[in-house]
């Protein structure tokens, strides 16, 4: 199916000017969006097609996303030991029962009868957390040693288990990484393509219905089975995990991790700002559709310091 990957089209409906934007999330990242989102409000407010050639240089030939693709073919053959290892603790996680070790299915939580497979629209709410309230936060974060994406993934995590009939589930968590690909670090800011990858985190709350902990425990507990998976997954994407999971399920087709965990908070905010802020009052309307997601909640960059938190989910049909 041909379709372009990407638009903007500016309309001035009632004497105001309005941006939208479409893009497919299938070719890029968040950060990508944002890189985006940068270059076009410099082109945006510069006075000559001159101008806006010296504001955006050519990028360094070697900064391609070719070359970051190949990049990681090469890592697969230089540092075959390394990844037979990860592909085999991956395969065990996949073949073994949950109570044996093995990986748990996603969050079971009630959801309303859907008719076959006709086509849904999605629903995105957003939330912030005032400046002052998000300092105190990060204060208290850095304090007890766990990172501000730990803290609201436990938050999403805990929230998903008071509904959940199963307390030991598998969440789907988006991991951006592209340090140590391109030979100038300063080119993992400027190349668009999708740099990013998925992973599957374990959590277990079933100590939760004794005594529950507090939500910094508790994130000291996930941040944990994060870091665990991170560095298992270097080889590895979540998508051959799910199809390993499937298989040992015998679920073809299933939607094995549908409830997403996606932030780029820490992320440099000079390469990568809330995207679009910089055109007014951002976003009117969005809305993020995804294959087999769910419920996909997001951690935006801050605007004027304040976190943007905002989740999609598909309304249900009748």
């Amino acid at each position: 199916m041909a379709r372009v990957p990407s638009s903007a089209n500016l309309t001035s409906p009632q004497h105001h000017s309005q941006l939208t934007f479409v893009f497919d999330l299938l070719i890029a990242d968040a950060a990508t969006l944002s890189i985006l989102s940068l270059e076009l409000s410099k082109l945006y407010f510069s006075d000559s097609e001159a101008e806006a050639a010296q504001i955006l240089p050519p990028l360094n030939g070697a900064a391609t996303y070719r070359n970051f693709a190949m990049s990681k073919q090469r890592r697969l053959v230089t540092e075959a030991q390394f990844v037979r290892e990860e592909r085999a603790y991956w395969a065990r996680k996949c073949s073994l029962e949950p109570e044996e070790g093995g990986l748990p299915i996603c969050p079971q939580l009630p959801l309303r009868k859907v008719k076959g497979e006709t086509a849904f629209s999605v629903t995105r709410l957003s939330s912030s957390i005032p400046a002052e309230d998000w300092a105190k936060v990060l204060a208290r974060c850095q304090k007890e040693g766990i990172t501000a994406n730990s803290l609201l993934f436990t938050a999403f995590v805990r929230v998903l288990a008071t509904w959940s009939s199963n307390p030991h589930f598998l969440m789907n968590m988006a991991f951006f990484n592209r340090a140590g690909v391109f030979p100038d670090p300063a080119d993992e800011g400027r190349v668009v393509g999708n740099c990013a990858s998925t992973m599957l985190v374990d959590c277990d709350l079933r100590h939760e219905a004794g005594k529950p902990l507090t939500l910094i425990e508790l994130a000291a507990r996930l941040q944990d089975s994060i870091f665990e998976t991170v560095g298992k997954s270097t080889y590895t994407a979540g998508v051959d995990v799910m199809q390993g999971l499937n298989q040992r399920d015998k679920t073809p087709g299933r939607a094995v991790a549908p409830y997403v965990f996606a932030s780029v908070l820490g992320m440099d905010q000079s390469s990568t700002p809330n995207p679009f802020n910089w055109f007014g009052k951002t976003p009117i309307t969005s809305a993020l559709t995804t294959p087999n997601v769910w419920i996909d909640q997001q951690g935006e960059p801050p605007c004027m310091n304040h976190l943007l938190v905002s989740h999609a989910h598909p309304n249900d049909t009748q």
